[in-house]
């Protein structure tokens, strides 16, 4: 005598075979997770930093559009300081406002700690002193050495300019090696936010 098989037996084990496929999705490795228990891809975040950069082009060249009808000079003079005001302008409406830039809101990302709690306020001005106003300074010694070489003497400006340089080096080989580490890790993006924290 030949015995029946159940009908359910297929069924059931191809059900218990995706249960046990679904878990395996659904159970990230903790050491990928934050200990809030999020996971934040390091792609949205080169993503967002991307779009950031693009936004932040378009601004300025959309902003310098409007000088389009002055003098370059009148434009060109000031140009570290435009940029430095559209910068903290761009800082306050999304960073300080929102606890994102506009890439980040874009990828549904939100600057915080570990564990979700928002950036203070004090890490905000912080931020924006260091980063925005480090941009503005280093803009604007680049062109005053530039420009000053013929005023103040060759060897002063000449020193000057070489200090410059060898902290651009430096500041280039430090986010080097901060952007392998945060391919490894995926916090801290910029070198700026990790100095941050």
């Amino acid at each position: 005598a030949r015995e029946m098989s159940s009908p359910t037996l297929p069924f059931t084990s191809r059900l218990d075979g995706m249960r046990r496929e679904f878990d395996e999705i659904v159970n990230i490795p903790s050491d990928s997770l934050n200990s809030s228990g999020f996971q934040v891809l390091k792609v949205n975040q080169l993503d967002a930093l991307r779009l950031d950069s693009e936004i932040n082009d378009l601004l300025g060249s959309q902003f310098f559009k409007m000088f389009h009808f002055f003098r370059p000079e009148v434009v060109d003079r000031f140009k570290p300081e435009w940029i430095g005001l559209m910068d903290i302008l761009v800082f306050y409406l999304s960073i300080y406002s929102m606890d994102s830039t506009y890439g980040n809101t874009l990828q549904n990302l939100k600057y915080g700690d570990e564990n979700g709690i928002p950036v203070s306020r004090l890490r905000k001005i912080l931020f924006a002193i260091v980063v925005v106003g480090g941009k503005w300074l280093w803009n604007r010694m680049n062109r005053w050495t530039s420009s000053s070489m013929d005023q103040f003497g060759q060897f002063r400006a000449s020193k000057l300019f070489q200090v410059l340089t060898w902290m651009e080096k430096a500041y280039k080989v430090l986010s080097l090696a901060n952007f392998l580490v945060f391919l490894c890790d995926g916090k801290y993006i910029s070198l700026m936010t990790r100095l941050l924290g």
